[in-house]
């Protein structure tokens, strides 16, 4: 779910593959739905994120099974051998930016 960005007014490069995105004063660095398709965790399997409810929350869901949904602030992820933050953003929606030290 791409992430709910009011007054986007162009568009700006994914960091990952430099895909064209629409641009966010607020998340200057969010990967495109492509790239975060290829989201998975430290052991490599295939990962994605949701909003908890209506009211926000971050979960974080193993699509082929491998563990339960795990409701989370945050999940460090790896795209194309590269380490990312995946989270929900601040109006509704989940992204993935880049990771920050912990």
């Amino acid at each position: 779910m791409s992430p709910f960005l009011p007054g986007a007014r162009g568009t700006q490069p994914c960091p990952n593959c430099g895909a064209q995105v629409a641009q966010s004063d607020r998340y200057p660095e969010y990967l495109c739905s492509e790239c975060e398709a290829r989201a998975v965790d430290a052991n490599g399997a295939r990962v994605t994120g949701s909003n908890a409810s209506f009211g926000g929350g971050f979960v974080l869901h193993w699509p082929n099974g491998e563990h339960d949904p795990l409701p989370c602030i945050s999940a460090r992820v790896w795209v194309d051998g590269r380490e990312w933050d995946y989270s929900e953003a601040r109006f509704g929606g989940v992204l993935i930016t880049p990771a920050r030290e912990r």
